[in-house]
C-alpha cells in the first residue's frame, strides 16, 4: 500500500482548521448569547419576541441555543451553526443522485 504523504498532510491542515473553525464558532456563539441576555433583561416584560423579529435575521430557536450556550449548556456544533429549525430546504434532489450514477 502506497502512502500518500501529501494527501496526508492535507487532510491534518484541514483537520486542524476544522477544529479551529469549530471552536472559532461556538465562541461566536456564545458572545451572541451574552448580548441576547444582556438585551433581554433591558427589554419590556412581554416585548421581547417582537424586538426579536423587529431586530434580528435569526429565527426565535436560534435565539434560544445562542442563550443556551451563554449560560453554559453544551449543545452540539451543528445546533449551534447549522440552521435546522424547519425541514423547508429540503427538496427532491434526484436529478444529483442520477448524476452520481450508482453507488
Amino acid at each position: 500500500m502506497t502512502i500518500n504523504t501529501t494527501a496526508a498532510a492535507e487532510i491534518n491542515r484541514l483537520h486542524a482548521l476544522a477544529r479551529t473553525k469549530a471552536s472559532e464558532t461556538i465562541n461566536h456563539a456564545m458572545d451572541a448569547g451574552k448580548l441576547l441576555l444582556a438585551c433581554k433583561a433591558t427589554t419590556e416584560h412581554g416585548k421581547w419576541g417582537k424586538w426579536l423579529s423587529g431586530n434580528l435575521s435569526l429565527s426565535a430557536r436560534q435565539v434560544q441555543r445562542y442563550i443556551a450556550l451563554a449560560q453554559g449548556k453544551p449543545l452540539p456544533i451543528r445546533a449551534i451553526a447549522g440552521n435546522n429549525d424547519t425541514v423547508s430546504h429540503l427538496t427532491d434532489r434526484r436529478d444529483v443522485f442520477r448524476e452520481l450514477g450508482p453507488l
